[in-house]
């Protein structure tokens, strides 16, 4: 998550045009990796639907994203 403009993400058209830098506004990716960040004074929510998964040191990784 991050923030903290007020315009959503993935969505908000001042996020388009900027696929070069890695900004996938259509699948709210920055860099390939889920991001989304949330409208003001709790208008929208974000939500990243991820599947999770362990891995051989103990920790987690995402398997789905």
């Amino acid at each position: 998550m991050f923030g903290h403009n007020h315009r959503l993400f993935p969505g908000d058209a001042s996020y388009d045009g900027y696929e070069s830098a890695g900004i996938d506004n259509v699948n709210g990716k920055l860099n390939g990796v889920p991001a989304v960040m949330p409208g003001f004074f709790g208008n929208n929510l974000g939500v990243i639907d991820l599947i999770i998964e362990p891995n051989d040191e103990g920790g987690w990784e995402v398997a789905s994203p």
